[in-house]
């Protein structure tokens, strides 16, 4: 991180100070094998959550209250979720994970049984998308098809109505978010940073990644340091 975004972050950390309930969000978590360049090796991993839990958070597998509590989500569904599990089952947090149809059982990916699994201990698995491409690059039946489909596809797998989505690489629009209703999703996750109880639309939730940050300024992040990034990354992400 450069000095600058560093200072940044630091600033709006004092300035806001928030206890406001957020999810923060991952790629993978690795122990040994990387499975992807956005891996977040183990240690640091565990740095991330013991300083939620010592800046006064709960980690919850869903938001319930507008204050002091953490959901953690992941992308894709790389391996190293399943390569770390004993980790998770142990301290017992149940991450959402959105999965693309496409890339179950790829090298690098959770196969369908072990997301099954995943599932029995309390993993939340989630649509994102079929292919795994930008969803503003389809329209019509393609669209339908990467919604729609994967909702139904995921929701056979797993044995439950999938209802979230998460936007892949963060971008969506007006057609996307009609498309995503006309499916039936409740909620939607977004890449725009900010608070749980200021959604970007009434459906659409924030996001703050926070793979890279070292535990000090994912800290920083939990008191709302990304909060002053959220109109930046909306125009980036958001096409009428």
């Amino acid at each position: 991180m450069n000095a600058l975004k560093k200072n940044l972050l630091f600033l709006g950390s004092l300035l806001l100070h928030s206890k406001d309930s957020k999810i923060i969000f991952y790629h993978d978590v690795f122990d040994q094998k990387q499975n992807t360049d956005m891996g977040t090796p183990l240690e640091l991993f565990k740095q991330h959550l013991t300083t939620v839990e010592k800046s006064g958070f709960e980690i919850v597998s869903q938001i319930s209250q507008t204050q002091k509590q953490i959901q953690i989500t992941f992308d894709d569904g790389f391996r190293g979720l399943w390569e770390c599990r004993k980790f998770f089952y142990k301290q017992n947090w149940k991450p959402t994970v959105f999965i693309a149809v496409d890339l179950i059982g790829q090298d690098g990916y959770l196969s369908r049984n072990e997301i099954l699994e995943l599932q029995e201990q309390g993993f939340i698995f989630q649509s994102h998308g079929w292919k795994h491409q930008v969803l503003t690059d389809f329209h019509g039946q393609d669209l339908i098809h990467e919604i729609a489909g994967s909702k139904q596809y995921l929701s056979e797998l797993l044995n439950k109505e999938v209802d979230e989505l998460c936007f892949p690489v963060g971008f969506f629009s007006e057609e996307i978010l009609k498309c995503c209703s006309a499916a039936g999703y409740r909620k939607l996750y977004s890449s725009i940073p900010g608070n749980y109880d200021h959604p970007v639309f009434p459906q659409v939730v924030r996001r703050n990644l926070v793979q890279f940050y070292s535990a000090k300024e994912v800290c920083w992040v939990l008191h709302g340091a990304l909060t002053p990034f959220a109109k930046r990354y909306f125009n980036m992400h958001f096409h009428k």
